[in-house]
């Protein structure tokens, strides 16, 4: 049996990366991207892209929100990735959402608003800077 479809928002390096991840596991993908020229650029291939935005309900329904499994919200923006996890909670409640905010506090409003799993990037950075700085005390005695 097949995986249900997977949706990335954000075709910049983190979405890449979600794409890269979702394909090597067997889904089949449809990516949403705002930018024309960059959805333009793609090569023939297995995902398919959509031009537009993920905040917009018929935007997510066109991608294959009411069959998809994962809808991963990756764009920089974290008030659109907020809003596009409520859209999509109201579509599909039961598909699982995880969404990139950049600060804590916009990271709990988007799971308020419907994203099963949040990554926060200070927090991330915080947790990397944290690793380096102690690996290299550790090393240096």
């Amino acid at each position: 049996m097949r995986p249900a479809p997977a949706i990335v928002a954000g075709f910049g390096i983190v979405g890449r990366a979600a794409v890269e991840a979702l394909e090597a596991r067997g889904f089949g993908v449809t990516v949403i991207e705002r930018n024309e020229d960059v959805v333009a650029r793609q090569p023939e291939g297995p995902r398919r892209f959509l031009v537009g935005s993920a905040c917009d309900a018929r935007t997510l329904r066109e991608a294959g929100l009411p069959d998809a499994a994962y809808l991963v919200l990756t764009m920089p923006d974290e008030a659109d990735a907020v809003r596009a996890a409520e859209v999509a909670n109201a579509i599909k409640p039961r598909c699982w959402i995880v969404a990139r905010t950049n600060y804590v506090s916009q990271g709990l409003l988007a799971r308020q608003n419907g994203a099963d799993a949040v990554v926060v990037e200070e927090v991330a950075t915080a947790e990397a800077i944290a690793k380096l700085v102690g690996d290299h005390a550790d090393a240096a005695g």
